[in-house]
């Protein structure tokens, strides 16, 4: 069970995990607010916001080569 919840749709679990739930944020506001968890963080679905998450990374990678 979780041990508590921070802000409406995060829950933090006893194990050190967060599940967010998004269901009225912008699309582009929240995968740019989940990018500051850095590798902590993983877009599970969907496959959308996956792919948008993955080409976000991967244009933010062509700044460091």
């Amino acid at each position: 069970p979780p041990r508590s919840t921070l802000f409406p749709y995060t829950t933090l679990f006893r194990s050190g995990s967060i599940i967010i739930t998004n269901r009225y944020e912008d699309k582009k506001q929240l995968l740019h607010r989940l990018m500051r968890y850095d590798s902590s963080c993983k877009v599970l679905k969907p496959k959308a916001y996956v792919a948008e998450m993955q080409e976000m990374i991967a244009n933010t990678l062509k700044n460091y080569e």
